[in-house]
């Protein structure tokens, strides 16, 4: 058995040793109006309407509606009647307001890459009148596409964002720096990325203490990005020398380094309980167990082994490396226990859930289950 000797079946204790997070999202209503705004009526259309709900009504009419049942938390009637609204109002005043509601509510929605589309939408109508709005529409759109993973896709808005950002705020500035920084850590500029992080946190910091003033969302934004940044780093660690022992032996701690820091940075977003950063806080807590599993499992087998040796080897593996799929179970039930006092949205408690099923489907049968999508579509304390 002498074939066995590989650090892939030692695993490092650090990592499972660790507790999970009892601390960790789409974005607030904030942006809506805080009554209905009146408009002239355009046309009347007269009908029975189970989804209106009225015989006849007006673009007043619908926009008013579609604001209740978001102010009701019904975001998928509130997005289905602005898009009635849309259809059938199209030169209505209120369909521009309309455009960024209903992209807030696809966000509510977890449907992230909808949502996206529909802040794009929303920039490109106002980019000339309100350059600002644009602006903070294209941060919301390029925020949604790096919950999606798509870092490459944000680029657009990130760049669109930077060419109207005159008027932005400081808390808006770092966002749209924040987002910038994580393209270039998907390039695999880590260094720079976390010395630019680092920066961003060092002046929320001195803002707070110098103006008395919380920057909660922003500071919950960064600790998330500095996770997120530690799990590519994380996942830039290769486990293809198994021949190797020391070497490996090394690698396995440097990964499993990487994501223990992960895990840290990404609890300090969860203490701020930003509903919009708690989601995919919360996600990725459990998923850095799930990464270096997944890593190990995905690692060739040490040279030479016959393929019966191959078999032991790949079930001692997979059992060996059941703890880490235990262990991101546990966060999983954790962080959905404290879903309330995390203010953890409902498209993110339902990824998670998702997330918790696959692992115990996993730990039950011993088959990998298919990851499903997430809300996709990954959210004022001082840093």
């Amino acid at each position: 058995m002498a074939h066995f000797r590989t650090p892939l079946l030692l695993l490092l204790v650090t990592l499972v040793s660790v507790g999970c997070a009892h601390t960790r999202s789409p974005i607030p209503t904030s942006a809506l109006p805080k009554v209905p705004v009146e408009f002239e009526p355009i046309r009347i259309v007269t009908q029975t309407d189970d989804l209106i709900g009225l015989d006849a009504y007006d673009g007043d009419d619908l926009f008013a509606l579609a604001y209740q049942a978001f102010d009701e938390q019904d975001f998928d009637r509130a997005v289905r009647i602005y898009d009635v609204m849309l259809e059938q109002f199209p030169e209505h005043p209120g369909c521009v307001p309309a455009r960024f509601n209903r992209a807030l509510g696809l966000e509510k929605l977890g449907r992230m890459a909808e949502g996206a589309d529909g802040f794009a939408d929303y920039a490109a109508l106002v980019a000339d009148s309100s350059p600002y709005d644009a602006a903070e529409a294209f941060i919301r759109e390029a925020t949604l596409r790096q919950h999606l993973d798509d870092y490459v896709g944000s680029i657009p808005a990130i760049q669109s964002a930077q060419q109207l950002a005159v008027d932005l705020d400081s808390a808006e500035a770092w966002q749209l720096r924040i987002l910038a920084v994580m393209v270039g850590a998907d390039e695999g500029s880590f260094e720079s990325s976390e010395f630019a992080l680092n920066r961003v946190r060092r002046e929320l910091r001195r803002a707070t203490l110098q103006q008395n003033e919380r920057y909660p969302y922003t500071s919950a934004m960064v600790w998330y990005a500095a996770g997120e940044l530690y799990r590519m780093r994380a996942r830039a660690v290769s486990l293809d020398v198994v021949d190797d022992v020391d070497l490996l032996d090394r690698r396995l701690g440097e990964k499993a380094g990487l994501l223990l820091e992960a895990r840290q940075h990404l609890k300090r977003s969860l203490v701020h309980r930003m509903s919009v950063w708690s989601g995919p806080s919360a996600l990725a807590l459990g998923a850095v167990y799930e990464d270096f599993r997944n890593d190990l499992l995905a690692a060739p087998r040490p040279a030479g082994l016959s393929d019966e040796a191959g078999r032991v080897y790949d079930e001692l593996l997979a059992e060996r490396t059941r703890q880490f799929l235990e262990k991101a179970a546990v966060d999983y039930r954790e962080v959905l226990k404290l879903s309330e006092s995390l203010r953890l949205e409902a498209a993110w408690v339902d990824a998670i859930q998702a997330a918790l099923d696959r692992c115990e489907t996993e730990l039950v049968t011993g088959f990998t289950a298919q990851a499903g999508p997430l809300p996709k579509a990954a959210a004022p304390g001082d840093g």
